[in-house]
């Protein structure tokens, strides 16, 4: 049976829980720290995935959590091409330019004052790489 840890740290399972009610807060664990699994920051997915156009002229997926990954795939870029009647060119690449530059997180007392009603502390930051991070989605 799943356990959980409630905010006075004791252990409870998950039917005990559900028969007491929902009146008690359930606090996960942090997840486990793994390197492969690590997200990418500028864009969707992780970190050890991208798209790239390998020495041969064809695309492959990095990384290793695919059955494709490392797979060559030379047909594609040509369908790439006449399904959306495109020009993909290796030697044209859009070097990435993460981080922008974040302003100063503008204050708002009263906003703060608002959201810690159902916020806890930890939920709240103006660590600008984290504003960042969750400004698009993550």
């Amino acid at each position: 049976m799943d356990r959980f840890k409630r905010e006075n740290n004791s252990s409870v399972n998950a039917v005990s829980l559900m028969s007491e009610g929902a009146s008690e807060r359930i606090i996960p664990g942090p997840p486990p720290v793994d390197d492969k699994h690590e997200e990418s920051l500028d864009v969707w997915g992780f970190r050890d995935t991208v798209f790239r156009i390998n020495s041969s002229g064809n695309v492959e997926l990095t990384g290793t959590r695919y059955n494709f990954s490392g797979v060559e795939m030379p047909n594609l870029l040509p369908w790439i091409s006449g399904v959306m009647d495109v020009d993909i060119r290796p030697d044209v690449t859009n070097p990435s330019s993460y981080p922008p530059a974040i302003p100063e997180a503008v204050a708002n007392p009263e906003f703060l004052n608002e959201v810690r009603e159902f916020l806890e502390d930890d939920q709240i930051t103006d660590d600008a790489q984290l504003r960042l991070r969750r400004g698009h989605g993550h």
